[in-house]
Parts: structure tokens; C-alpha cells; sequence
């Protein structure tokens, strides 16, 4: 985000993340993500993945499993990032609607956070 443009922040309701999550990987597949970080208070920020491409975000429901799994890198064989108890999901947008960012939030604090 270096051009400086205003960036509006949204809560995605926890009840369109199954329908979100397929939109957004239509979307965004192959995408590069700058980086993906983890940050919470006992970990601190640990960086997890640097200029990889986006497979998918997948959401599996209470009922299911209750799980984010975000896939990255080679699309015939990507590494998974599993987020179990999944409580909020943030999008950050740029002024052209664009998504710069991603925050997902567990049960217990810790966020991981893609940032395009």
C-alpha cells in the first residue's frame, strides 16, 4: 500500500463467509500475496509466507469443522494454512474497491493477516 490511497475496512458477517470465501478465490486465484503473517500475543508477529500466489480460502462451518483453510503457492500441490474457530474475518479495500488485505481472526486472539 505504498500509493498511499484511503483504505476502508469491513466485518464480513459470519453467516456470507462460505459464499464469500468462494467469491473471493474466483476472484483472487493466482493472485500474489506480499506476505501472510501470524500475530498474537504469546507468538508475537511470525511471518509465515512471503510473495506467494493464492490457490484458495475455504470456510467450513460450525457443523463442519469450523475452519478457514487458506492454500497457497503451487496450485498442483499448495501448502495449507489451517485457522481452527474462526470469529471474525476483515477485508481492507483501497478507493477503487480493490482488497488489499485480509485479517482472520481465531477464538482465542490470534489473527492471521494477507496482505496483496
Amino acid at each position: 500500500m505504498s500509493d498511499h490511497s484511503p483504505v476502508t475496512t469491513k466485518e464480513i458477517p459470519t453467516e456470507s463467509w462460505e459464499d464469500w470465501c468462494v467469491t473471493f478465490t474466483n476472484g483472487n486465484r493466482g493472485r500474489l500475496i506480499s506476505s501472510i503473517e501470524l500475530v498474537g500475543h504469546e507468538i508475537g508477529d511470525e511471518p509465515l509466507a512471503e510473495g506467494v500466489p493464492l490457490v484458495a480460502i475455504d470456510y467450513d462451518p460450525v457443523h463442519k469443522g469450523n475452519d478457514v483453510v487458506i492454500s497457497y503457492g503451487q496450485e498442483a500441490a499448495p501448502t495449507r494454512h489451517l485457522i481452527q474457530a474462526p470469529v471474525r474475518l476483515r477485508q481492507a479495500q483501497d478507493a477503487h474497491g480493490l482488497v488489499v488485505s485480509l485479517e482472520i481472526e481465531n477464538q482465542n486472539g490470534r489473527r492471521t493477516i494477507l496482505s496483496f
